[in-house]
């Protein structure tokens, strides 16, 4: 069957005996001319003008007749019904031929303003809903197809505020016949108050009115194919489409569809399941796909069906596939302009983009290992107010209670304590239209893994820089001092002898009391590049001849070491030793929630490109002295 289509057209008021008397308010109104009305072809994609005409013979107004609805914009609702149509005819005597109604609008009160308005010239405009018995189509050069409707039965009519046919609507009163018919509402959906002239409105006006209302109802079309694949009801696109509804009558009816499909209630114990629309199965693919592209992982494996389909496709192949599925029509179009529309619209492209951009930053970020990793201890904060931290042993030791003795209550040794700050460091990179029309997928790559890297980097400048930068602490010594007890300043290469040195200096470290001994063991042989070979050769050298000199204690010769270039750069004979235990020398500080660098994107309108903000808020402070060595070395 054919779906309902609409045209619209143009309201007297009719007064019979007993109508006031019996608050009835009856209508005159004409609800087709047969004028021309542009369309489209929504399973070709092609557009075509469609003329109804209109006689006797063409026109069925069996339903009319038969009492049919007089609607609200074509709502198919049974409390959109405002009227019912009393009378129908075709009128021969016009020119052109025309279709009259006498319809009575119903005495609810929410159906008063409609009257009025109406009475007040304010609503002129009607519409009918049709269906296609019978149609012929002429081909013409330069020119969309003409398709003449040569038998056809009007379903419905409907109050509506844009008209396609200019000349249907509701009939004037006596003192507004000086309007010309000329002067009523145009196609581009603005009704004004026309002037009272005789003169018709000039060729140019009403050739830009028809091309806005042209592109006004192509605008409508495409959500309402976009919203019926959304929402798998493609069975509906044609009759909404055809029938001229609004986008949120659109609406109605697909959820009206929705709740038909929906059981009448839920039974007890019923499995519930979890189901996903077309466009979430195809936005998950895409996503997929754009992961397994920008990891350099195998496309052809441990992939959905439907992410199969995009194993080879290029950044303007998925943009084009998300935009195709919006309702918009991209197809010629060239690649940059695709690439653009599907950057700078709503489309989910620039968000599955950003987000593969996101993940993939952070997997270059975590990718490489720290080498302070060992030394340092993570922790978060709230904000970004000032950071306190204690040392090891700040709080003292318990003393023996004696009979009917108090107990001795301590607090944090505010002098035993160390400061930071959170601190925010921020870079942008920007992944332009050039890189995704020429599907540069490298350029791309190293791109966003240069800025994970370089977050990286960072990190472990600030980590050893607590080391190499031997700050003041907060008993204004320096990390690395005689008065700490920390430090070798006469200097002597790696041996026994200087390791053994280095293991008796932390073992004989005390709590700030100066009494209580922290007996700390050395886990960790920190030195620089230019020490490794002889540091590997003299604790991890199995066949290393028995001497004095270049023998070590088996304690040492399973001593972890961690060997860093940035030490170097500050000293390449330096060596230094670590004890870490549940405590660990430097602390790492984030903000809650954000452990890692967040990223934070937005679309350069005009251009296209994708510009990610990249911000890290973090900081790194030893915490003791005496948990470090260090020596000078020779």
């Amino acid at each position: 069957m054919r779906n309902i289509l609409i045209q619209n057209s143009g309201i007297t008021e009719v007064r019979a005996e007993g109508d006031a008397k019996n608050n009835l308010v009856r209508f005159d109104l004409v609800w087709t001319t047969g004028a021309d009305v542009d369309r489209m072809d929504y399973r070709t994609g092609k557009r075509f003008t469609e003329r109804l005409e209109v006689s006797q013979e063409a026109i069925d107004l069996s339903r009319l007749n038969a009492g049919a609805p007089v609607l609200r914009d074509h709502y198919a609702d049974t409390r959109e019904v405002i009227g019912v149509v009393e009378r129908a005819w075709i009128d021969m005597e016009t020119t052109p031929p025309c279709g009259r109604a006498t319809v009575r609008l119903s005495a609810r009160e929410d159906v008063a303003p409609i009257a009025q308005d109406i009475r007040d010239g304010i609503l002129r405009n009607v519409s009918v809903g049709y269906k296609t018995r019978a149609c012929k189509v002429k081909k013409r050069d330069g020119m969309p197809d003409l398709r003449v409707v040569t038998r056809w039965e009007p379903a419905e009519i409907s109050v509506v505020a844009v008209g396609a046919d200019p000349a249907a609507g509701f009939n004037r009163s006596q003192e507004d016949e000086e309007f010309d018919m000329a002067e009523q509402e145009m196609r581009d959906g603005v009704t004004e108050a026309a002037p009272k002239t005789s003169e018709t409105l000039d060729a140019r006006a009403f050739e830009d009115a028809a091309r806005k209302a042209v592109e006004a109802d192509r605008k409508r079309a495409a959500e309402i194919f976009g919203l019926c694949r959304k929402f798998d009801a493609a069975h509906l696109t044609d009759t909404l489409i055809d029938s001229g509804a609004s986008v949120d009558a659109a609406r109605a009816s697909i959820l009206e569809e929705i709740a038909k499909r929906a059981p009448a209630a839920i039974k007890p114990n019923t499995r519930a399941e979890i189901v996903r629309d077309e466009m979430d199965s195809v936005r998950a693919a895409l996503d997929k796909a754009l992961e397994l592209r920008f990891s350099g992982g195998d496309v052809s494996q441990d992939m959905h069906e439907v992410t199969k389909d995009f194993r080879h496709a290029t950044f303007t192949d998925m943009a084009r596939e998300i935009l195709e599925r919006k309702g918009e029509r991209v197809r010629g179009l060239p690649a940059h302009d695709i690439i653009q529309r599907a950057m700078e619209s709503t489309s989910d492209f620039s968000t599955l983009l950003g987000s593969n951009v996101n993940r993939q930053l952070l997997a270059a970020y975590a990718l490489q290992p720290q080498t302070y990793g060992p030394l340092v201890q993570n922790d978060t904060v709230r904000d970004f107010r000032q950071i306190e931290m204690h040392r090891l042993g700040s709080i003292g030791t318990p003393t023996q209670l004696v009979e009917g003795g108090e107990i001795k209550y301590v607090a944090l040794d505010d002098s035993e304590k160390e400061t930071a700050q959170l601190l925010t460091y921020a870079q942008g990179i920007k992944v332009t239209r050039n890189l995704l029309v020429n599907d540069d997928l490298g350029g791309i790559r190293r791109l966003i893994n240069g800025q994970g890297e370089a977050i990286n980097r960072l990190e472990g400048n600030l980590a050893w820089a607590q080391i190499t930068g031997n700050p003041t602490m907060g008993d204004g010594v320096a990390l690395f001092h005689a008065n700490h007890s920390n430090l070798d300043g006469s200097g002597a290469a790696l041996s026994n002898a200087s390791l053994s040195a280095a293991r008796l200096a932390m073992r004989m470290q005390t709590e700030p009391n100066g009494y209580d001994y922290l007996n700390l063991a050395i886990t960790h042989l920190v030195i620089p590049p230019d020490l490794e070979s002889a540091a590997y050769a003299l604790l991890k050298n199995p066949f290393q001849p028995v001497t004095t000199a270049t023998t070590v204690e088996s304690f040492f010769r399973g001593l972890p070491i961690i060997v860093e270039p940035r030490l170097s750069a500050n000293d390449t004979n330096a060596w230094y030793a670590a004890s870490v235990g549940a405590n660990a020398p430097i602390m790492r500080y984030t903000l809650a929630g954000a452990s890692r660098p967040v990223t934070q994107q937005e679309i350069e309108f005009g251009t296209g490109n994708l510009k990610v903000a990249v911000r890290h808020d973090v900081a790194f402070k030893v915490v003791d002295w005496r948990t470090l060595y260090k020596n000078v070395g020779a």
